[in-house]
């Protein structure tokens, strides 16, 4: 029989009652692998710290740290040629290193915690978004550009081509998504047509194509032709996708499936490894080789795409 103490209930209670700050705010780690080099960036409260990997592959090594201003980082990336990172936190702050130099821009970019941004790929522009808004901002110098509202409560984010690409849920559910795909004055140009769950990924992918990740359902999208082309996920009773990364080259994604780890090459079942612990995030290397993955312990595992099985894990602390 299944029981809760009184006590314990009652700690619950408090805990959901007791006011939290947004510098307080609980997020899971980021993690992103620089475009150009085996350099990964993982975010520790309000810190990003920079990791390079052996020659060998074999060894991490902390380089350097990237501070915020006390509030949690919750969104993580790097700029499309790895001359830039960029981050925001739950305060809504948005903040730019440039790596050559490590000087920090930063602005207050919305009033509610940044979910997500994405790059434009000449790396002129980037966008940013918190649950109900987005904003595209000129980086050199910070500058904004553009803001509006969202349809939905947005979810994700991708710059695709010279459109802006937002998932999220639709307002009053959580059992229906979008995907809409914006110009960068946030005019709307076209809408996914199909029914959908509120895509926790969005990928800008070569050949026009979008990789989209959902609860149910990871599938690459051709905005032009409609074209629809899902992954194959075995799932079993009870189980969910809660990660989809695709490789740069559009070609390898991993997809976290319950207590699994499915890899895909050429859009085909590839591999597949038991988990441990469940992954909070996941990025591959610039040529597809290896993908990094994050545990919600903090472990970093390097994951060799042909086999589809970790090697070489690092606890990712300062």
């Amino acid at each position: 029989m299944r029981w809760i103490s009184l006590t314990l209930i009652g700690a619950l209670l408090l805990s959901l009652a007791a006011p939290i700050s947004r510098a307080q705010a609980t997020v899971r780690p980021l993690l992103a692998w620089s475009p150009t080099a085996d350099l990964i960036a993982l975010t520790n409260a309000d810190q990003v710290l920079l990791y390079s990997l052996s020659a060998d592959l074999d060894a991490w090594e902390l380089q350097t740290t990237l501070s915020g201003e006390g509030a949690a980082l919750s969104a993580l990336a790097w700029q499309p040629h790895g001359e830039a990172l960029a981050a925001g936190d739950v305060e809504g702050r948005l903040f730019l290193w440039t790596l050559a130099d490590l000087v920090r821009q930063q602005a207050q970019a919305h009033s509610a915690p940044i979910r997500a941004l994405a790059w434009q790929a000449e790396g002129a522009h980037i966008a940013a978004a918190d649950r109900d808004s987005l904003s595209v901002w000129a980086v050199q110098p910070l500058a904004l550009e553009q803001t509006w509202a969202s349809e939905g409560i947005i979810t994700t984010l991708a710059w695709h081509g010279d459109l802006i690409a937002v998932g999220g849920a639709q307002r009053g559910t959580y059992e229906q998504g979008y995907l809409a795909l914006h110009n960068q004055a946030g005019a709307l140009v076209e809408r996914y047509s199909a029914e959908m769950r509120a895509p926790f990924n969005l990928q800008s992918l070569p050949g026009s194509q979008l990789g989209i990740g959902t609860p149910f359902d990871v599938f690459v999208w051709q905005p032009r032709t409609d074209a629809y082309k899902p992954l194959y996920l075995p799932f079993t009773e009870g189980e969910s996708a809660a990660l989809a990364v695709w490789s740069l080259r559009g070609d390898q994604a991993v997809v976290a499936l319950g207590s699994r780890l499915l890899c895909f090459a050429e859009g085909a079942p590839n591999g597949e490894s038991a988990l441990v612990l469940p992954l909070v995030a996941a990025a591959w290397r610039a040529d597809g080789a290896y993908a990094a993955l994050l545990a919600s312990d903090g472990t970093l595992s390097l994951l060799a795409a042909a086999a589809c099985t970790a090697q070489a894990t690092l606890r990712a602390a300062p």
